[in-house]
């Protein structure tokens, strides 16, 4: 079933989003410790005890934290006992994913609506984490340490509409269970805004390196000139979720093959196929990211 919405000229939206970015004072921003690990993860060779010492005064990114060193996605041999320990082995700019995602999993409207729900939402996020960051180690780019934290956060746009404009993000997830996709083209379309730009501009303000923020930004490949290493990793992440049944709203349909993104990471369709097969343990350990 295709509707007749997305044929609405550019320029005249019919539901206009467009004041959202001007709004986003009004958004819930990090904690005050959250924003504490932050700083102190951008800090050069900021320690591991500083930040260990930060974070076991919060229970619950201690407990995560704990739970992402002992998972499957580290495969050890032994159990990480300390918080210590932890923070060496997953490294600064995996603890700060944690640590945002945390923040971001309580400060944001955890209620349902027909196609989103949240618990969905973050899976979906977390499972792309794992993929950006097994992606990035098999083509072994260096500089792309923050893969982990632009996947786990490439949709932040989404709750960005499901907290201000839930009603017009329910008419656009309404058409895209309609048509199976809905473009980011056909997004400004409708509305004058993506959920890419809402949420890199969320990125912004949350202070985040900018190589983060453009990267959720351009993670769908919007013109493909000029797209980064990271956005394309988030793009090849998100298809792979999405054409492996795990979408960020409920009736995804599955995105285009991003083609310009395998030529970006320069990695064949074929390890797309090999990560495919594997993603009933890459959806584990995504579990493991979002529990609390």
């Amino acid at each position: 079933m295709k509707t007749a919405s997305v044929s609405q000229p550019p320029g005249k939206p019919k539901i206009d989003l467009r004041g959202l970015l001007t709004r986003m004072d009004h958004l819930p921003g990090l904690s005050a410790a959250v924003q504490k690990v932050c700083n102190l993860a951008a800090v050069p060779n900021a320690s591991a005890d500083d930040l260990a010492a930060l974070i076991q005064y919060d229970p619950v990114l201690s407990r995560k934290t704990l739970r992402i060193a002992n998972s499957a996605f580290y495969g050890l041999t032994h159990e990480v006992s300390s918080v210590k320990e932890a923070v060496v082995l997953l490294g600064l700019t995996t603890v700060r994913s944690l640590a945002i995602a945390t923040s971001a999993l309580n400060v944001f409207d955890a209620s349902d609506t027909e196609h989103f729900r949240q618990e969905q939402f973050w899976l979906h996020s977390a499972a792309c984490a794992v993929l950006a960051h097994r992606i990035v180690r098999l083509t072994r780019v260096p500089g792309t340490s923050d893969a982990f934290t632009a996947a786990l956060l490439h949709d932040i746009g989404k709750l960005v509409l499901h907290q201000s404009a839930r009603d017009a993000f329910s008419t656009l997830l309404a058409l895209q269970a309609a048509d199976r996709f809905l473009s980011t083209g056909t997004e400004r379309t409708l509305t004058g805004i993506s959920h890419s730009e809402l949420g890199k501009a969320l990125a912004a303000k949350w202070k985040l390196p900018l190589k983060i923020c453009e990267s959720i930004g351009a993670h769908h490949g919007d013109g493909h000139s000029g797209t980064s290493y990271l956005a394309a990793v988030c793009c090849i992440a998100d298809y792979i979720c999405s054409r492996s049944g795990l979408g960020s709203v409920v009736d995804v349909g599955i995105p285009p093959f991003p083609k310009w993104a395998l030529s970006k990471v320069r990695i064949s369709s074929s390890v797309i196929e090999e990560l495919r097969c594997t993603f009933g343990q890459i959806r584990s350990e995504a579990q493991a990211v979002v529990a609390v």
